[in-house]
């Protein structure tokens, strides 16, 4: 079983050389492909000079991440694919927790890892849940072994076939956010599961990118944008579309209120794609679901688990 890395960089070139040098040691034996999305920062040139057997591809314009990442999954050979952000230092070799995952549970989509914040916070388990008319996604309260609600786009591994027969991220997320949660959604569907394996660790520190290149304001509408495209994607069930209809005026007035124009100004963003989410829906067979949310995922043993509400009794070892 044989890896490909796929790195995204969008700027922070300082920052992304560093954690690639210190990266290498855990990576060199891989193929390794950096997508360089149009930085302006001679990234590109500094990775060839010191790094000749990484695979560089330069867009041409910028694509944001989920075309970005797609780009460079194309060239991957490998059976895992793996996702690093330009900002992620990996802590310990990956490789053999990975192998045990993926050889021994043939359903396993992807493998999500702990997560150190800036702050030393570790993350990267998550739940989802559908309240007021829209998903929400909390970290989890454990960072036990067992199901994650989805695999997060910046650090995370998955199987290329699944991933290739899923297309993919979806575009329509682009620049960032939520694209990975699709994706996920999308192969819980198909009855496929989404690991969270804390034996892997990186350090992480969320954001580092986005918030130094992207107004605040900016990042909070994609954010609502994409969230609610989400809901138009992936929601069939009709008391939820209604649940959904029903609360986007009670958002918008509640957040204008508040002086947070975020909200509607994404609302009107989703709109301006509605053609588009219509063609996603017309073209995918979506399993309806009564909920997102997790009820037990500790693991320890034979566990009924619920990370999407679709709950298949799962052995975690």
């Amino acid at each position: 079983m044989s890896f490909s890395i796929v790195i995204p960089v969008y700027k922070n070139k300082t920052l992304f050389l560093q954690n690639l040098a210190h990266n290498y040691r855990f990576i060199k034996k891989q193929q390794v492909i950096v997508v360089d999305d149009a930085s302006g920062e001679d990234i590109s040139e500094a990775v060839r000079k010191k790094y000749p057997d990484i695979t560089i591809i330069e867009n041409a314009q910028n694509m944001g991440f989920a075309r970005t990442v797609n780009i460079g999954s194309k060239q991957a050979t490998g059976d895992i694919l793996i996702l690093f952000n330009s900002d992620v230092k990996i802590i310990n070799d990956f490789t053999p927790a990975l192998l045990q995952r993926f050889k021994e549970e043939v359903n396993t989509f992807a493998v999500s890892f702990i997560q150190i914040e800036k702050d030393k916070t570790e993350v990267g388990k998550n739940v989802m849940e559908f309240s007021r008319g829209l998903p929400h996604h909390n970290r989890s309260e454990n960072i036990r072994l067992g199901i994650n609600a989805w695999a997060e786009g910046g650090s995370c591994a998955i199987r290329k076939d699944y991933w290739d027969k899923l297309g993919g991220f979806n575009e329509l997320y682009s620049p960032f956010y939520w694209e990975d949660i699709d994706l996920s959604y999308r192969a819980y569907g198909q009855g496929w599961q989404v690991i969270f394996d804390p034996r892997i660790i990186v350090e992480h520190h969320h954001e580092s990118t986005i918030k130094k290149y992207f107004s605040q304001l900016f990042i909070k509408e994609i954010a609502y944008r994409n969230q609610i495209i989400f809901t138009w994607c992936n929601i069939t069930d009709s008391r939820l579309i209604f649940q959904h209809i029903a609360f986007l005026p009670y958002h918008s007035l509640r957040l204008l209120l508040r002086g947070d124009i975020g909200f509607t100004v994404g609302l009107f963003k989703a709109f301006m794609k509605i053609f588009a989410v219509m063609k996603i829906r017309g073209e995918s067979g979506k399993v309806t679901r009564e909920g997102i949310g997790e009820q037990d995922t500790s693991c320890q043993g034979p566990s009924q688990v619920s990370a999407w509400s679709h709950s298949p009794d799962v052995a975690c070892t």
